[in-house]
């Protein structure tokens, strides 16, 4: 863990509200944009706990559920890549977490999406996993898991900041700086998670007016099933920055159709 990074989250950890005066609801933002989750961020043993989906997902992680060991996997994907690039197990049972070696994350990610997927599948790759302990064990709240905020530095990575005037918790890392790479990073953490499994990727798209529509801060993407000898288009989106609004191709109709899931 990076110095600067500590001293960040130990400011912000001072300046956090005691259990006295936490009767308010703590907001939060990662990377600028307001998450919203219920329940919402809360503070327990004088720690705030922030839900690991809704963070992981707006950092551009898959996060799955494995009822069986009751484990979370989280994997950071690489959008121009489509590949994982890092892959953790968070438990549930215990203050700990394991980061998968970096020569083990694409078995271990092709592994754990398979539909006979069991944890015995993965267990040389957690022996050799960096175990980072916790300061409290993640908390299921209303069939949500919360962790930690601390744990949001010792396993994302990222900065954090307080704001005690608006009960604000901000989450910050490294963040897109181009209106593509924005629009990008932003339409893959929105696809529905099956689109993110293989054979499935994100790629720009094929429509012809591709170009002319990115001059307008307008881009289009599409979902499809890269096989070793064919390719199968699934979806079609655009998603234009200037409205914030994302928009599914109606293939049946021929027009595009603002999307009620993804402008949740």
């Amino acid at each position: 863990m990076k110095k600067r990074n500590v001293l960040v989250l130990a400011l912000a950890l001072l300046a956090l509200p005691s259990m006295a005066f936490a009767q308010r609801e703590v907001k939060l933002k990662v990377n600028g944009k307001p998450v919203v989750s219920k329940p919402a961020a809360f503070i327990a043993s004088d720690r705030t706990m922030v839900p690991v989906r809704f963070v992981a997902e707006a950092l551009d992680y898959q996060v799955l559920w494995n009822e069986g060991s009751r484990d979370i996997l989280l994997t950071k994907m690489n959008f121009d890549t489509n590949k994982p690039e890092q892959a953790l197990v968070l438990k549930t049972d215990a203050p700990r977490a394991l980061v998968i070696d970096k020569k083990d994350v694409s078995a271990f990610y092709e592994a754990t999406t398979k539909d006979t997927f069991t944890m015995a599948d993965v267990d040389g790759y957690l022996n050799r996993a960096k175990v980072v302990n916790l300061e409290l064990k993640p908390i299921i709240k209303e069939d949500r898991t919360f962790i930690p905020l601390r744990a949001v530095v010792e396993l994302f990575g990222q900065r954090i900041f307080w704001d005690g005037a608006t009960y604000t918790v901000s989450i910050e890392g490294n963040v897109a700086k181009t209106d593509e790479e924005i629009a990008g990073a932003w339409m893959y953490s929105k696809l529905p998670a099956e689109y993110k499994k293989p054979p499935f990727k994100l790629i720009d798209s094929f429509f012809y007016d591709r170009d002319d529509l990115a001059k307008k801060r307008i881009y289009t993407y599409d979902v499809i099933e890269d096989h070793p000898d064919h390719i199968v288009p699934a979806a079609h989106y655009r998603l234009d920055l200037n409205k914030s609004v994302f928009y599914k191709y109606d293939v049946v109709n021929d027009v595009w159709v603002r999307d009620p899931e993804l402008n949740k």
